[in-house]
């Protein structure tokens, strides 16, 4: 089954290499706490495939929007992330998360129908979009 995709783009550029190094600095800091995180990453990643593999997008999106929870938990994402993905939950996304290294840069939301409004909604508040259906 095809799904729809909203690229969200920030325009605030982030380099991969201090991102990185951040989060293994908090680690170091934190061992227990961020081994903690990591776990829950890989549950969320797991229970995510399964969801594919049965088509269940709507659950697919809670597990993106968590995912995107815990990137913030580990310092990655941003004020313009967060405010995009929930630009798109507002707009009936279901579900969004940031990309690639975080800091900046872009979202991902998944849409059912209604991409088209996503991308309006983060255009009124001056990003710029892509949209896909893969």
């Amino acid at each position: 089954k095809s799904v729809n995709i909203v690229v969200g783009i920030s325009g605030q550029p982030s380099l991969t290499v201090d991102m990185v190094a951040g989060v293994r600095e908090r680690w170091r800091r934190h061992r227990e706490l961020y081994d903690s995180l990591f776990d829950n990453f890989g549950q969320v990643v797991d229970s995510g495939i399964k969801s594919i593999h049965e088509s269940d997008y709507r659950h697919f999106g809670q597990m993106m929007t968590i995912n995107h929870g815990l990137l913030s938990a580990i310092q990655v994402s941003s004020p313009e992330l967060d405010r995009m993905v929930q630009i798109a939950r507002d707009h009936g996304a279901l579900g969004a998360k940031l990309t690639g290294a975080g800091g900046g840069g872009s979202i991902v939301a998944l849409a059912d129908e209604n991409s088209e409004v996503i991308a309006a909604g983060l255009h009124r508040h001056g990003f710029k979009t892509l949209q896909v259906t893969v």
